[in-house]
Order: structure tokens, then C-alpha cells, then sequence
């Protein structure tokens, strides 16, 4: 059969295409069949296609667990860093829990050395007390901190030498206090009003105490007996006690009368001291003498053994 150039070259394309139509191509497919989708991609023996990394296939074992191996050993650096200075930190704050628990207990030690050694009057210091050692402590700090200066020991000796001047003139008010003590010993000596009217009423002669014959009497007789009502048991047995009475009173007076003598000697050894310590200071520089100071305040636990050890010599 001679077909048309035009009919033909059509028909020849719906074969060869797969189109409508029917012919010598293959039958369209059914529309209810679901057709795989056409791959868009090319793949040639001389070309190969590039996948995204998503789904490119990994060359070797080594290639895919070594960033999973960086993380860990990352990881577990971190984790060991963090146990290093969580165990820096507990030895640190145990360390200081040491310490304070130390400080607190020299504290204690302290406090009680202090008052089974010190006497009561010195946990009585009046207001000037407080003041001078206030005053002697801040002359210590000044000079600790004259001597961290980077002036020259020549630079600095004419300050030294006025604070410790300072020092020294307030442990010598605080030895010329003396009679301010020596008065309040006086003062615990002698007895209260009270006590010095019976003392002086129970040591006077016997015509004192004899009953007056028109019954008016004198101050024994209106007193015990009339005001107190004193029976003739109490009033003997009272009167027993005159003549030990008499006695202590005579030994108070006397120990008053050995008092006003040791204010004497202790004002003439006080000075007879400050003489000796003045002879000795000029030996030692200025540096020397605010380091010894400046010691002193810093090992106060040695130097309050004194109080304990020196009266033992």
C-alpha cells in the first residue's frame, strides 16, 4: 500500500513514540496503573552522577565512625576536666574548712588562757584603757605599713621614730597609772559604811556598853537593845567577838598602812625600769624596734604567754 509522506511520517512517530492510536507500537498504558518515575539522571561509563551527601556511600569503615570518635574522646575530656576541678574545688574548700576550724580553735585557746591568767581587773579596763590600746594598735598597723614602703631606711627613720615615741609614751601612762589601781585595791580593802560602824561598835571599851542605871543609855543600849531588842544571849554572844574584831581591824590597818608603802616602791621601780628600757632602745635602730612591734602583733599568742610564765622567774 502507498501511504502519504505526511500520513505516514505521523504515523510512523504514534508507533515509535508509544502514542494513541493503536498501530504497530506498543498498546498505551491502562490509567489506573501507576508508572515508576523516570530517573532524570545519567549514568555513563564516563560519567558518574554526584550525589548529595546525604545519600553519597561512604568509602570504608574508618570514613563514617571517625567523627563519632572525635565527639566521644571530646566528650570525655570535657567530662574529665569538669571531675579535675570539681575535686580542685572540694580539696580547696576542705582546706579552708580546716583552716577556719584551726583559727577557731586557737581563738578558743586564746579566750581561755586568757582568763584563767589575766586578773579581773584587766577585763575592767575603763574607757582611757580602751583608748590607749586602740591607739598602740593603730601605731603597729601604721608602722607594718611603713616598713612594706620601698623608701630607704634613712627616709623613713624620722616617722618610725615619732610613732614609736608614741608607743612608748602609752605603755608609760599605762605603768604611771599605777595609784588608779593601787586606789581601787584600797577601796576593796576597806569595809563598807555598814561594816565599819559595827567594827567600830564592837571595839570600844566596856563603859560602852554597860546598861545606864536611870535607863536612858547610850547609842549600845538604844540601838541593841531597844531598837534591835537584842536578848542577853545574842547581845554576849556578840560581844564575845570584840577583842578578834579588835585584832583584824588593827591588821587591815596595817595591810592600808603596807599599801601606801608599796605605791612608794612601785612608783620608784617603775622608773628605775623605764630608765633600763630607755638605755636598751637606744642600742636597737628605729627599723629594728617597729619590726620588733610589728612581730609582736602578729605572734600576739607568744607574747600573752607572758602573762603565765613571767611572775614563774
Amino acid at each position: 500500500n502507498i501511504i502519504p509522506n505526511g500520513i505516514r511520517s505521523s504515523h510512523h512517530q504514534r508507533q515509535l513514540s508509544g502514542g494513541n492510536g493503536g498501530g504497530l507500537g506498543n498498546p498505551p498504558p491502562a490509567s489506573n496503573q501507576v508508572q515508576p518515575p523516570l530517573s532524570t539522571h545519567i549514568s555513563t561509563p564516563y560519567y558518574k552522577e554526584s550525589l548529595s551527601s546525604d545519600n553519597a556511600p561512604l568509602e570504608g569503615e574508618d570514613c563514617q565512625q571517625h567523627p563519632n570518635r572525635s565527639k566521644k574522646r571530646l566528650a570525655r575530656k570535657a567530662a574529665l576536666a569538669r571531675a579535675s576541678r570539681r575535686r580542685k574545688k572540694e580539696y580547696v574548700q576542705n582546706l579552708e574548712g580546716e583552716v577556719r576550724r584551726l583559727e577557731n580553735r586557737i581563738s578558743e585557746l586564746e579566750r581561755r588562757y586568757l582568763n584563767i591568767t589575766q586578773k579581773d581587773i584587766a577585763s575592767e579596763m575603763d574607757d582611757e584603757e580602751k583608748q590607749r590600746q586602740l591607739m598602740k594598735a593603730a601605731v603597729q598597723q601604721k608602722l607594718a605599713m611603713i616598713l612594706e614602703t620601698k623608701q630607704s631606711e634613712e627616709d623613713r627613720a624620722g616617722e618610725l621614730i615619732d610613732l614609736i615615741k608614741s608607743y612608748a609614751q602609752a605603755s608609760q601612762d599605762r605603768q604611771g597609772r599605777i595609784d588608779y589601781y593601787l586606789n581601787r585595791v584600797k577601796e576593796c580593802m576597806t569595809p563598807g559604811l555598814q561594816v565599819k560602824f559595827a567594827i567600830w561598835s564592837l571595839t570600844q571599851d566596856k563603859d560602852f556598853y554597860s546598861k545606864s542605871p536611870g535607863g536612858g543609855g547610850g547609842l549600845w543600849d538604844s540601838l541593841m537593845r531597844k531598837e534591835l531588842e537584842l536578848t542577853e544571849e545574842q547581845e554576849q554572844k556578840v560581844l564575845a567577838e570584840r577583842d578578834d574584831l579588835a585584832v583584824k581591824r588593827r591588821n587591815l590597818l596595817q595591810a592600808d598602812r603596807e599599801l601606801e608603802d608599796f605605791r612608794a616602791q612601785a612608783r620608784k621601780q617603775i622608773v628605775e625600769l623605764q630608765q633600763s628600757l630607755k638605755k636598751c632602745g637606744e642600742v636597737f635602730t628605729a627599723e629594728q624596734l617597729a619590726r620588733f612591734l610589728v612581730w609582736s602583733k602578729k605572734n600576739m599568742w607568744c607574747v600573752q604567754m607572758m602573762d603565765g610564765i613571767y611572775h614563774r622567774t
